[in-house]
């Protein structure tokens, strides 16, 4: 079989289309994106990292002590009010006793 008048394939400009260049922009796209996340996830590691820290500086509190932290004012706000509804209902029980003794 004689190959001399085969010539090579020559890609025409449709095929150049189908070139590897938009999936390679699509990649470096994401390589770009998982970087700047690379980035982002370091430096709030570094700031946790100050953080706790920050707390291991603070002195240990034993568990029988009291402690409040004010970095949730809702959550404290509502640990408030329910010793206040505590305190409530325990003075209005001896309010109500204290009435009936007196009668």
């Amino acid at each position: 079989m004689d190959t001399s008048h085969i010539t090579p394939h020559q890609p025409t400009t449709d095929e150049d289309d189908a070139s590897p260049r938009p999936a390679l922009r699509r990649l470096h796209k994401q390589v770009h994106r998982a970087a700047q996340e690379i980035d982002r996830l370091r430096t709030e590691n570094r700031r946790l990292k100050q953080r706790v820290q920050q707390l291991e500086q603070r002195p240990a509190v034993d568990e029988d002590e009291a402690f409040v932290t004010l970095d949730d004012p809702d959550a404290l706000r509502t640990r408030i009010e329910g010793f206040i509804d505590t305190i409530d209902a325990y003075l209005g029980d001896d309010a109500a006793s204290d009435a009936e003794s007196a009668e």
